[in-house]
C-alpha cells in the first residue's frame, strides 16, 4: 500500500503544480482586468520638460556679450549658469515651442548643444 501511495503522489505532483500555476496566472490576469491597469511605455515624443526653458551650452571661446546678443535675437534670456562652463538655463520669452527654439540655437556655430530642461522624476 505504501508503494501505491508513493506512486500516486509522484503522478499527482505535476498535476497539482499545473493547477496551482493556472490559478495564479488567472488571479494575476483577473486583477489587472478589474483594476484596468495597463502599463504602457511613454513614447519618446512625450518626454516631459519645463515649458519655456532650454539648456544651452555655448562654445568656450564665445564672449559673454555675444551670448547676450544671441539670446536677445531669439527672444530669450539667461536664467542662470548651470554645471559646466558656458552652460546656461535659458528662458523663452516669445511663447515659441521649446523644440523650435532649440533648433534655432543648434543652427548657430557658437552652440555646442541645446536641449529641453527635462523633468527628472524620482520614484
Amino acid at each position: 500500500m505504501l508503494l501505491y501511495i508513493h506512486n500516486l503522489q509522484r503522478k499527482a505532483l505535476p498535476a497539482t503544480l499545473l493547477v496551482i500555476s493556472a490559478a495564479m496566472f488567472l488571479a494575476c490576469s483577473r486583477s489587472s482586468l478589474v483594476t484596468g491597469s495597463k502599463e504602457q511605455p511613454v513614447p519618446a515624443e512625450k518626454k516631459q520638460y519645463v515649458e519655456n526653458e532650454v539648456i544651452v551650452k555655448f562654445k568656450k571661446s564665445i564672449a559673454d556679450s555675444r551670448i547676450k546678443e544671441i539670446n536677445a535675437s531669439l527672444g530669450c534670456e539667461t536664467i542662470r549658469s548651470i554645471g559646466s562652463e558656458k552652460t546656461f538655463l535659458i528662458k523663452i520669452n516669445t511663447g515659441e515651442e521649446v523644440k523650435v527654439i532649440m533648433e534655432k540655437y543648434k543652427k548657430l556655430e557658437e552652440i555646442e548643444y541645446a536641449e529641453p530642461n527635462y523633468i527628472k522624476k524620482i520614484h
